[in-house]
């Protein structure tokens, strides 16, 4: 899955709880390299089934912010995960009220 922009921390945290947490049985494999908004540096993540490492790679400095998540497993709807992802892109939250 790919999004060619960062991503809201917490949104991101609220959606592997939740919507991978649920799945958490079926996945084998995630990894990625994600833009997350107001960290410098990429943001590398990967895991086996539920043991997650989540690491700070190199700045992104002059190169394009996109986040990169693949997820593979068993059983999984890829509609689904690729919308959650999407909705996971900085910006997206309401304006606190």
């Amino acid at each position: 899955m790919v999004i060619d922009a960062e991503l809201d921390e917490e949104l991101f945290g609220d959606w592997v709880e939740s919507a991978l947490g649920n799945i958490e049985a079926r996945i084998l494999r995630v990894k990625g390299i994600l833009a997350m908004q107001g960290v410098d540096a990429r943001v590398i993540v990967q895991g086996i089934s539920e043991a997650v490492d989540v690491q700070l790679g190199t700045p992104w400095g002059d190169a394009k912010r996109t986040s990169r998540l693949v997820v593979l497993g068993l059983g999984l709807d890829p509609d689904a995960l690729e919308a959650g992802f999407r909705g996971c892109a900085a910006g997206l939250r309401p304006p606190c009220r």
